[in-house]
């Protein structure tokens, strides 16, 4: 007899094992949730603890893109890879760690709620969205690690020199969250 765990197919531990890998395997095949890569996060020199796969963070929310096209084509067109059928007017993408697509997001909804709360102003005009951006951003009070901003304001940015209104967002509730 022998005190090493038997590990090989169709042991007991295979057995207790095998729904976790998976689950795992299912994760990464699947996207569960965002589309996700074992790549690493591009908006983060380091991680503690180590991240173990990145998010791709449509830069532009494709909820938004669902909701308008510009008249004229964009030079970033691609398909969704979450929602068959849907043309992305612009499909760039950023791979983030799972806290720092988090955390773009929970600022983009920042941006947005203090837009809301500000009847005031107009939705911004192509051509201005960073200035708009970062005027928002500086409204709402936000600083942040510079990268996770930076993706929060590039949303905004482009989706106004596309041509796109931030009113028309709001009025359909479209916030920016995951």
């Amino acid at each position: 007899m022998t005190d090493e765990l038997d590990t090989g197919p169709g042991s007991l531990y295979d057995d207790l094992t095998k729904p976790a890998r998976l689950e795992t395997e299912r994760f990464f095949a699947a996207a569960i949730g965002p589309k996700s890569s074992p790549r690493p996060c591009q908006g983060h020199r380091t991680h503690a603890p180590k991240a173990l796969y990145s998010e791709s963070h449509h830069v532009v929310p494709q909820a938004w893109q669902a909701l308008w096209q510009p008249e004229t084509p964009w030079p970033n067109q691609g398909r969704s890879p979450d929602h068959q059928g849907l043309v992305l007017w612009d499909a760039r993408t950023f791979d983030w760690c799972r806290t720092g697509h988090g955390n773009t997001h929970f600022l983009l909804v920042r941006m947005m709620q203090t837009f809301a709360r500000s009847p005031s102003l107009s939705g911004g005009s192509p051509g201005h969205g960073a200035g708009f951006a970062d005027m928002l951003a500086s409204s709402a009070g936000l600083r942040s690690p510079r990268a996770e901003l930076a993706g929060a304001k590039l949303a905004i940015e482009r989706w106004i020199d596309a041509g796109g209104d931030l009113r028309f967002l709001v009025e359909r509730g479209q916030f920016g969250a995951i």
